[in-house]
């Protein structure tokens, strides 16, 4: 039986390098509150955000939520697009562009910036 080491690595959706997140790159929480909000698939990819709102129709909202989309949680765009890619949670999702509209976000500044 194989293990996990002799499977094989899916392959990347992008050829860019993946930035982590870490405590150490993401701004303080108020360092996202200055900001002004704007729709997630507007935001440039590798940034860090703040979910603001969520809107759209019961089911969207709950299939969001359910993947960990709701206000408050913090996020990274990976690539844009549709479907456009997110971290979330430590995960990466793949949300179509239609529910992507409804997510409002607040940008962060990270270090250095």
């Amino acid at each position: 039986m194989p293990n996990a080491s002799t499977l094989p690595q899916p392959l990347l959706a992008s050829a860019q390098p993946s930035r982590q997140l870490s405590p150490a790159t993401i701004g303080e929480p108020e360092a996202c509150l200055d900001l002004q909000a704007r729709p997630l698939a507007s935001m440039p990819i590798f940034k860090v955000a703040v979910v603001e709102e969520v809107e759209g129709g019961d089911d969207d909202v709950a299939r969001l939520k359910a993947m960990g989309l709701c206000a408050g949680r913090r996020l990274q765009l990976i690539k844009g697009g549709d479907p456009l890619i997110v971290r979330v949670l430590g995960s990466r999702i793949g949300i179509s562009l239609r529910l992507a509209q409804g997510v409002r976000v607040r940008p962060c500044l990270l270090s250095g910036e």
